[in-house]
């Protein structure tokens, strides 16, 4: 029974810290300083050129980063378009479930499909209608001007956002997110990070009550 005890204590403390560090992708329904409203053409990430803004990168010496994960990829993709078969087209000069356009892709490194070049004429469109290659496009972009958009310490999904919507200048410069991408967006994170916490409770409960009977077979 000792055994029990220790056990339900280990793994009290061990989900509890867990669900701490869980906590610093939980976002409020409302947008940061770095975020709301519609964006112009040419502040929005989707239009930037590829020049490389000022940024100190003695600042980033310290601040943590987290990788974009297949999470921050889908809730930004549900974001920008709802992430589904209706957002295959082109809308004006954006394209694709992420609505990206040809500088955003340029700025990426123009990626292509196996049968593409990028140079070969609908190169980007295929590329953006596609969601293997769109979603390739989205990390070579934010990965290459990641940077602390809201200044909280942590390069994290909130700043990849960030970044896809306003480009690296924009997201510094606490210009506003368009409301509609925030909304859907938010509600996609939150979605997902209640769903990973009650699958953790779930197995640390499974975990405790085999320790558990497990020990009272050793009793009797």
């Amino acid at each position: 029974m000792n055994l029990a005890i220790i056990a339900f204590v280990v793994l009290s403390g061990t989900f509890g810290l867990e669900s701490m560090n869980e906590t610093e992708e939980i976002v409020t329904s409302e947008p940061p300083v770095t975020a709301t409203a519609t964006t112009t053409e040419s502040e929005s990430s989707n239009t930037t050129t590829s020049k490389t803004p000022e940024y100190d990168e003695e600042e980033e010496i310290e601040i943590r980063k987290r990788a974009i994960d297949d999470v921050c990829l889908q809730c930004i993709c549900e974001g920008a378009s709802g992430c589904n078969r209706k957002a295959d087209n082109c809308f004006e000069n954006l394209c694709g479930r992420f609505r990206m356009t040809r500088l955003f892709w340029r700025d990426a490194g123009m990626p292509t499909l196996d049968t593409d070049t990028p140079r070969k004429r609908g190169a980007f469109v295929n590329c953006a209608l596609d969601v293997n290659c769109s979603r390739r496009t989205v990390i070579s972009y934010v990965n290459k001007y990641a940077r602390d958009c809201n200044k909280d310490g942590l390069i994290s999904c909130l700043d990849y956002a960030a970044i896809h919507q306003l480009g690296p200048v924009g997201c510094l410069q606490e210009k506003p997110i368009d409301p509609f991408f925030f909304h859907d967006f938010i509600g996609c994170l939150n979605r997902h990070f209640y769903k990973s916490t009650a699958h953790k409770i779930l197995i640390g409960w499974k975990l405790f009550f085999s320790v558990f009977w497990s020990s009272v077979s050793l009793i009797t």
